[in-house]
């Protein structure tokens, strides 16, 4: 390349020319500098002085345009019982760490995600922004905005632990927790009509799928008598007072009808309601006779409450037994002690029906819940052996099982324990699909008594039934289960007459082929 030589003059415009544009290079750089230390300064200043009040602030990328701030979630928790909890956010600013009292909703602010730690996952009902978060699995954990727009799979599409409606039903009807207490929700209608819009209130106790059986089906028979109900659902946690706060609401709202589920609900209407202004029908209850809170099955109470009963008169199932087994010796009778419904509509009808029959009755009754596996481990061989004292062959005993959760969970533990012996029992989930199954039952089916028990309310409500003239609900003929193949395996011979009637039947393989009284394809 050729290089010009450059005269002195013109190194001397050059140089001079340079020295200036340094100026003006560091001068605009110093302002930028000043301006970027007093935004800064600027912003510290108001964080510092609003940090007690505000929830922690994300870190801002001061290289980039300042945008104003994302507004903070809100997260609530509720627990029907006080709960340790220690609660953080993304920065790890604590915005809890004590114990937070029962029946309360406790409301926090600040920005996911939030690291939670919990003192127990008892009924905790936990929403971020408003929407329910689906149960834990752990006490500690971590919520983000992910956990809004894909939750984890949970039992209920609720992300309840109190209520799961099938998928039929919330085809007509729109569900609503309340954000104010996680157990009321409401329940209306998606469909339009011009006959009636009864206001119901009910009543669930404690967790149970018989309580997601009876509320699905009332809304399925709402559903077809094209009956656009409004709906009003408390959970109450078998706590009297909240009970009782419950049909206080049902009088404020002026509902037309209480549809009280389960035993601990009837047994709450009838201390505390008998005689109210508002109708009741009780559903999935033991027997209201037995437990002395109605006086017969022949006629109704008198009173505004119509009452539906879950178990079969005995006399019927004696009817039952002595026709399976004409020369029946010995009953190892299976019950929870501590159920007192149980004992009081079940065990201590049978124990006298029994005598009168001059029949014995081995005892196999559990104390504890929590062990009532390995105790009927240890119980069953020797009621064998005693069984065996009076019936050496064994042909003229047989195993009864009472509806006691503590016992019928364990099936299939009993039916392998139980020899050539029949096990049999009141109702009709006891029998299912496999080998590993009672044989027969004699029963209520939940969902029957429930459908009887909505029919009682669509009488009520539509004024032609008044509550006190409707006789207990009881299904008759009751529901029969047998499963062949079990009874097969014990050499056990079905009467004709139990196979025609029956509403639930397994075949020679243990498959099912009728159910609720209707072929299965």
């Amino acid at each position: 390349m050729l290089t010009l030589p450059l005269s002195k003059q013109k190194l001397r415009y050059l140089s001079l020319l340079a020295i200036f544009s340094g100026l003006l290079y560091f001068n605009g750089l110093f302002g930028a500098l000043l301006d970027e230390l007093t935004i800064r300064q600027t912003f510290s200043t108001t964080v510092q002085k609003t940090w007690i009040a505000s929830p922690s602030i994300p870190k801002t990328d001061h290289n980039s345009q300042l945008n104003p701030q994302p507004s903070p979630d809100t997260l609530t928790l509720y627990s029907p019982q006080a709960i340790w909890a220690d609660i953080k956010d993304h920065s790890g600013q604590r915005l809890a760490y004590q114990l937070l009292s029962a029946q309360q909703t406790h409301h926090f602010t600040g920005f996911s995600p939030f690291h939670i730690k919990l003192g127990h996952l008892n009924r905790v009902l936990i929403t971020l922004n408003g929407q329910t978060i689906p149960p834990q699995q752990t006490r500690t954990f971590t919520l983000t905005q992910k956990d809004i727009q894909n939750p984890n799979p949970s039992d209920s599409p609720l992300g309840l632990t109190w209520l799961n409606l099938s998928e039929t039903t919330t085809e007509h009807w729109s569900t609503h927790l309340s954000s104010d207490n996680p157990n009321l929700m409401t329940i209306q209608p998606l469909w339009e009509s011009k006959t009636l819009s009864p206001k119901i209130l009910g009543l669930i106790p404690k967790e149970s799928e018989s309580y997601n059986i009876a509320t699905s089906t009332l809304l399925e028979v709402l559903y077809q008598q094209n009956i656009t109900a409004h709906v009003t659902l408390i959970y109450f946690d078998n706590q009297e007072t909240l009970g009782k706060h419950a049909l206080q609401l049902a009088e404020q709202l002026a509902v037309d009808l209480i549809f009280s589920m389960g035993s601990e609900s009837a047994a709450l209407v009838h201390d505390f309601y008998t005689g109210g202004k508002i109708p009741v029908v009780t559903c999935t209850n033991k027997d209201p006779v037995a437990l002395g809170q109605i006086p017969n099955y022949e006629q109704g109470s008198g009173t505004n409450i119509a009452y539906t009963s879950l178990n079969v008169p005995l006399t019927i199932q004696m009817q039952y037994l002595l026709e399976l087994k004409p020369h029946l010796k010995n009953v190892a009778l299976m019950y929870d002690a501590t159920h007192a419904q149980v004992m009081a509509t079940e065990v201590i009808p049978a124990q006298k029906a029994f005598a009168q029959h001059k029949i014995q009755v081995i005892n196999i009754a559990v104390t504890d819940r929590k062990n009532a596996e390995n105790f009927l481990k240890e119980q069953m061989p020797k009621a064998l052996s005693t069984l065996k004292l009076t019936d050496p062959s064994l042909n003229n005993s047989l195993f009864w099982i009472t509806s006691s959760t503590s016992i019928f969970t364990y099936i299939a533990t009993i039916s392998q324990l139980a020899d050539k012996v029949p096990v049999l029992g009141s109702i009709p989930n006891i029998v299912t699909e496999g080998r590993n199954s009672a044989v027969l039952a004699i029963g209520i089916d939940r969902r029957n008594n429930a459908h009887l028990a909505s029919l009682y309310a669509v009488k009520i409500l539509k004024g032609e039934a008044q509550p006190g003239d409707l006789k207990v609900g009881i299904i008759t003929p009751p529901d029969v289960a047998i499963n062949f193949q079990v009874a097969q395996a014990i050499g056990l011979k079905i009467p004709f007459s139990f196979f025609e009637s029956a509403s639930f039947i397994y075949d020679y393989e243990g498959k099912i082929v009728r159910a609720f009284g209707q072929k299965v394809q």
